[in-house]
Order: C-alpha cells, then sequence, then structure tokens
C-alpha cells in the first residue's frame, strides 16, 4: 500500500509538473508597442540633387523642401550656415529665415540670391540648411548642398575665330549621310580635355 501510494504522489506530482508547463505555454507575451513616428512639419528629400552648378546667368538657386499634410498654409523657420576653404568670403548669399507653403500645396522653395560677381571661380561652398523638428528614418530635417560656380570658355574655330557652334556627325544615320547639330561646345577652365555641349 505504501508503495501505491508513493507511486501515486509520483504521479500527481509529474501532472502537476506538466500543468504548469501547459499553462505557460498559453500565455500571450507581453507586447509592448513601439513609439509613434512623428512627422515633422517639414523636411527635405534626400533623393534630391544637391550639388549646385551656377552658371553665367545665376542669380539665385533654390533647395525644395517638403510638408506631409498640404491643408492650410504653413511657414516654417529656416537656418542655414556657409562654410568654404579659408580665405573665401561667405557672406554673399542672401537666405530666407523663413519658408511658406501655400494651401494644398506639399512642396515650397528655399530661395538663395547672391550677386554673381561675389562668387569666387572653382570654390564650394557648403551649405548647411536645418528646419524644425528631429530627423527619423523617414524624414530627414536637415540637409547639405554643394554649390559652385564654374565660369565655362567657349571653344572657338581656330580657321574661323568664331565659338564653335555646331556639331558634325557623318554615318551615324542608316542612310550614311552627313548630318550637324546646333549647339554651343565649350570648355572647362581648369581640367584641360574636359568639355561640354550645350544643346
Amino acid at each position: 500500500i505504501s508503495t501505491i501510494m508513493n507511486l501515486n504522489k509520483f504521479m500527481l506530482g509529474i501532472g502537476g509538473v506538466m500543468a504548469l508547463s501547459l499553462t505557460s505555454c498559453h500565455e500571450d507575451p507581453e507586447y509592448t508597442p513601439a513609439a509613434a513616428e512623428v512627422t515633422p512639419p517639414a523636411y527635405f528629400n534626400l533623393s534630391d540633387d544637391t550639388v549646385v552648378d551656377l552658371e553665367d546667368t545665376s542669380s539665385d538657386f533654390v533647395v525644395h523642401i517638403y510638408r506631409a499634410d498640404a491643408s492650410g498654409e504653413l511657414t516654417v523657420p529656416v537656418s542655414a550656415s556657409v562654410t568654404a576653404e579659408s580665405g573665401v568670403n561667405t557672406d554673399v548669399f542672401d537666405v530666407p529665415s523663413t519658408v511658406t507653403f501655400a494651401d494644398g500645396v506639399t512642396m515650397a522653395d528655399i530661395k538663395v540670391g547672391f550677386e554673381l560677381d561675389d562668387i569666387v571661380p572653382l570654390k564650394n561652398y557648403i551649405f548647411d540648411f536645418k528646419v524644425d523638428g528631429e530627423s527619423t528614418p523617414y524624414f530627414t530635417t536637415d540637409v547639405t548642398y554643394d554649390v559652385s560656380y564654374v565660369p565655362w570658355e567657349n571653344v572657338v574655330d581656330e580657321q574661323t575665330g568664331s565659338d564653335v557652334s555646331q556639331l558634325q556627325q557623318i554615318g551615324l544615320l542608316s542612310s550614311g549621310r552627313e548630318w550637324t547639330i546646333d549647339c554651343l561646345v565649350q570648355k572647362h577652365p581648369a581640367q584641360d580635355g574636359f568639355y561640354r555641349v550645350l544643346h
């Protein structure tokens, strides 16, 4: 009888352990939801081209800024800093302190003005723009632009003394006929053998 009682106690002990195990397996894990991402009032798009090449006729350049909610007019403050190599004056740009989104639109422009005569050719001006709010994995509230002015020079025809205004191609068409393209050929003022064609 004693042996049977001990066996019963043993079986009851195993059953209790199994019951506890089964109970723990069915308990739902504790879930802590992640904090919701906060969309800043305005932000920059990192897919925009952040390299700006100023031209002979340039008097400004623009930086696009975006918002998610197009309802209502919205004015956001903008800050910007400019750096360049030693000896280059960076206090030649007019950067607005605010930008306003019109009602119904999701993009506005930061328009940076300047006098081209004040820009040192072949030097890089690095702009750091920032708007209010913290950057997130999906939105950035600061961006860097690289701005420079390259005074391209027109290529001159040595025979005529005139600017090269046409490119001639022979045999590129299926008929093999000669054809020309009206354009302007320019060379880089500092890099030998570096040209561009304006069409």
